[in-house]
C-alpha cells in the first residue's frame, strides 16, 4: 500500500494531473486511516521485526494525507474542502474524520497536530454552510445521516490531542 504511486481512485486519476503531487480523496483518505490503526495497533510488533516499516507508514501518511490535508491552496483536486463561496458535498467530513483520525494516531509534532485540527474545522465550517436553513440535505436522507454524524463527531474529537 505505502508502495503504490497513488492510493485515490481511478475517477480522481482519470482527470489532468501532476503525478508527483498526493493528491487526497475519500479512498487515500480512507487507506490512510487503515494504515495509521495498523500501525498504532501493531507498532510494536512491527518494530520487532524492523523498524523500516513503521518509519515507512509514517512517512508515507504525512506524504498522503497530512500534507495534502494542510494545503489550503485551491486546486481543482481539493474542491472537496469548499470554500466561504463554494459549498462542498459529503467528502468533506468523510475525509476530516479520517485525516484527523490519522494525525491522532501517528503526528508527534504539536504545530502539525493543531494545523490538522484547525484546518478541519475550516473545511467542516465550509460544509455546514452547505445546508439549507431546514437542514435539508441535495444528497438525500442516507447522505444526511452520515456525513453530519461525523461532523459533529469531529467536533468532540479535539480531545484527542
Amino acid at each position: 500500500v505505502c508502495n503504490g504511486h497513488q492510493n485515490i481512485v481511478p475517477v480522481v486519476l482519470s482527470r489532468e494531473y501532476d503525478s508527483y503531487v498526493d493528491y487526497l480523496d475519500l479512498s487515500a483518505a480512507y487507506t490512510g486511516a487503515t494504515l495509521a490503526y495498523a500501525y498504532f495497533s501493531l507498532k510494536d510488533q512491527l518494530d520487532a521485526v524492523t523498524p523500516v516499516f513503521c518509519e515507512r507508514i509514517k512517512l508515507m501518511l504525512k506524504r498522503r494525507v497530512i500534507n495534502p490535508f494542510i494545503d489550503t491552496r485551491e486546486s481543482k483536486f481539493n474542491w472537496w474542502k469548499g470554500s466561504r463561496t463554494r459549498n462542498t458535498n459529503n467528502w468533506c467530513p468523510w475525509i476530516c474524520s479520517n485525516a484527523l483520525f490519522v494525525t491522532a494516531l501517528v503526528e508527534e509534532e504539536l504545530e502539525i497536530r493543531e494545523k490538522v485540527v484547525t484546518v478541519a474545522m475550516e473545511y467542516l465550517d465550509n460544509f455546514i454552510q452547505g445546508y439549507a436553513p431546514d437542514g435539508g440535505c441535495d444528497e438525500g436522507p442516507v447522505y444526511w445521516l452520515c456525513p453530519p454524524g461525523l461532523t459533529a463527531r469531529r467536533s468532540h474529537s479535539s480531545q484527542w490531542f
